[in-house]
């Protein structure tokens, strides 16, 4: 059996700035600023010469950690990744060892990982990650959209859950969503998931008209911005929408909710 090794990519890029300012003064309203990616936004102090004139609104570059047996793999997902200006790949691992070892090394936001590894599964992997002291969202890559698979991963902590069949978009999307701890599934993962017995079933939830359309089209495999969009509502409107769902539907996470309102029948899904 090959080596287990993680491989570094790299130095720690600085966060860059996205052009916004606020006096002193605007603090107050700067939790009005938390939808989409702006949820990785964070507020530096900028000084004159004696004191601090104003803050400027920065954003963090999501730390990514790929976990792939096969370098050619691996390499192709860091190509991709790398197009992405506020998506920085700071380490490869190839087995459970290494992505544990990398974790507490590098410290990333998000995993992105391969279910299938040389000395164990992505499951196992997640699972010690997710022990860790301020671990990191995890993203499951899976060949095959196996119920088993998917149920391991679910109880291992994973966050996210995408087909190795799936496109370059919905792996950044996926990342986007973990490192804003929020839960990223396609339509086609979706369908096996609702018939995992880890969900109870509700009855008797009434959802608003507005949080029932929000989930239907969360079901569909959009994403906060493109229901924003659709309905011509803010991102955080969306999101405030769905934990009103998921309150109603007394589901922990997005994923609990719409697989809850599935099986109550409040949306649907294409079989």
């Amino acid at each position: 059996m090959a080596r287990s090794a993680f491989e570094p990519i790299g130095p720690t890029r600085a966060p860059r700035p996205v052009g916004r300012y606020l006096s002193i003064d605007d603090l107050h309203g700067v939790r009005q600023h938390t939808c989409g990616r702006i949820d990785r936004l964070r507020w530096v102090p900028v000084k004159d010469r004696t004191h601090t004139v104003a803050y400027e609104l920065q954003s963090e570059t999501i730390r990514v950690l790929i976990v792939d047996d096969h370098h050619v793999v691996a390499l192709g997902l860091k190509a991709l990744l790398d197009e992405e200006d506020d998506i920085e790949v700071v380490a490869l691992a190839n087995d459970v060892r290494a992505a544990v070892a990398a974790t507490k090394k590098h410290n990333p936001d998000v995993l992105l990982m391969d279910y299938r590894l040389p000395d164990g599964t992505g499951a196992e992997a997640a699972a010690q990650i997710r022990n860790l002291e301020g671990p990191p969202n995890v993203v499951m890559v899976t060949a095959v959209a196996d119920r088993r698979v998917l149920g391991q991963a679910l109880d291992a902590g994973c966050t996210g859950f995408v087909s190795k069949n799936a496109d370059g978009q919905d792996l950044i999307d996926a990342i986007r969503a973990a490192a804003s701890n929020e839960s990223y599934f396609t339509p086609d993962m979706l369908k096996h998931l609702v018939h995992l017995r880890r969900f109870e079933q509700v009855d008797g939830a009434e959802l608003s008209d507005r949080e029932r359309e929000v989930l239907q089209l969360t079901a569909d495999g959009l994403s906060p911005d493109q229901i924003a969009s659709t309905l011509f509502l803010s991102s955080h409107t969306v999101k405030n929408h769905v934990r009103h769902a998921m309150a109603k539907l007394d589901a922990h996470t997005k994923l609990e909710a719409v697989v809850k309102a599935v099986r109550a029948r409040i949306i649907s899904i294409d079989n």
